[in-house]
């Protein structure tokens, strides 16, 4: 039976591949932590994560896990079907193995929207010749 919830907590850095086993799994991911630490997910041009993850308090998850864990059960089947959407829709944004995978083309994209200052420099050095491939 699928699960309709996986727990992504973090490790020693905030990524890991629970993010995309859940996603691939068609599972929501629940994050411990904040909404403002979701900024390291990738895509986030492509793909809503904060319409998609659950972000469950740090602090309250501490201090009571399971009414933390328990307050999922909660969450009105609409906002569940929307959620669950969103990772049908998104799933090709984040796994080669997806039909149909963007996440190559994703990754092309991020890297040439990179403001990278090395980059800059050496385009600025080619007289914009970068601009050209873009």
């Amino acid at each position: 039976e699928q699960s309709t919830f996986s727990l992504t907590l973090r490790g020693d850095t905030i990524g890991s591949d629970r993010w995309q086993n859940a996603i691939s799994a068609g599972s929501i991911p629940v994050y411990v932590g904040s909404e403002e630490e979701l900024s390291w997910l990738p895509f986030q041009q492509q793909v809503p994560w904060k319409d998609i993850v659950v972000v469950l308090d740090r602090t309250k998850f501490q201090n009571d896990p399971v009414a933390a864990i328990n307050g999922l059960r909660k969450m009105p089947l609409a906002e569940l079907k929307k959620r669950q959407s969103l990772i049908a829709r998104h799933w090709a944004d984040v796994d080669w193995s997806a039909p149909e995978s963007r996440l190559v083309d994703n990754i092309l994209k991020e890297a040439a929207s990179c403001q990278c200052k090395h980059f800059a420099d050496a385009d600025a050095d080619a007289g914009g010749a970068s601009a050209a491939l873009r």
